[in-house]
C-alpha cells in the first residue's frame, strides 16, 4: 500500500543515529584502554568531553526514532486486537504538506462517524501513495476507555493494485 516508506525512513534514521553513538562511545572506550594499557595519560578532556556528550546525542536521538517506530506498530497491533471496530464515513483523501519525503507530500484518508448526535472525526496515518479505496467507508479501530486512540484501517479497505 505504500505505508513503509515513513517507517523506513525513521528505522534508518535510528540505526544510524545510534550506531554513530555507539562507534562514538567505543572510540572513547578504545583510546582509554589504550592510554591505560601502555600506562600514558588518558585522552584530553574535551575530546573526552566531546566524545562523551556527542555521542550521547546521537545514541538518544536514535534509540528515540526505533522507540517512536515500536511504539506506533505496538498501539496499531493492540487497538486491531483489542479495539471496537466501527465503520465510518470517507469524507476526504487529501495532501498532507506538513511532511516530504523524497520531494513528495504524504496522503491522509479523513473520515467522520456520527454516534449519538456527535460527530467523530478521524485522520488515517501518512500514507505515501494515493489509496484506491473500495467504497466510502473505512474501519476504524478505537480504544473504548480512551476515544482519543484509535487507527484507521486504510489498507483493509483499499483495492489491491498491481504496479507493471
Amino acid at each position: 500500500m505504500g505505508r513503509t516508506r515513513g517507517n523506513l525512513a525513521l528505522l534508518i534514521l535510528g540505526i544510524t543515529f545510534s550506531a554513530i553513538g555507539i562507534l562514538e562511545y567505543g572510540g572513547l572506550l578504545v583510546a582509554c584502554v589504550v592510554c591505560l594499557v601502555q600506562g600514558g595519560p588518558l585522552p584530553p578532556v574535551p575530546v573526552f568531553l566531546f566524545l562523551l556528550l556527542h555521542g550521547g546525542i546521537f545514541g538518544g536521538v536514535g534509540l528515540g526514532a526505533l522507540s517512536a517506530r515500536a511504539r506506533g506498530a505496538r498501539k496499531k497491533a493492540r487497538l486491531m486486537a483489542e479495539g471496537v471496530p466501527v465503520l465510518a464515513h470517507i469524507v476526504e483523501v487529501k495532501r498532507d504538506y506538513s511532511v516530504r519525503v523524497n520531494r513528495q507530500y504524504a496522503w491522509r484518508v479523513i473520515c467522520e462517524l456520527e454516534e449519538g448526535g456527535t460527530v467523530y472525526r478521524f485522520r488515517s496515518d501518512r500514507l505515501w501513495e494515493y489509496p484506491e479505496l473500495n467504497n466510502e467507508y473505512v474501519a476504524v479501530y478505537r480504544d473504548p476507555a480512551n476515544p482519543r486512540c484509535y487507527y484507521v484501517d486504510v489498507e483493509g479497505s483499499c483495492r489491491p493494485v498491481v504496479e507493471l
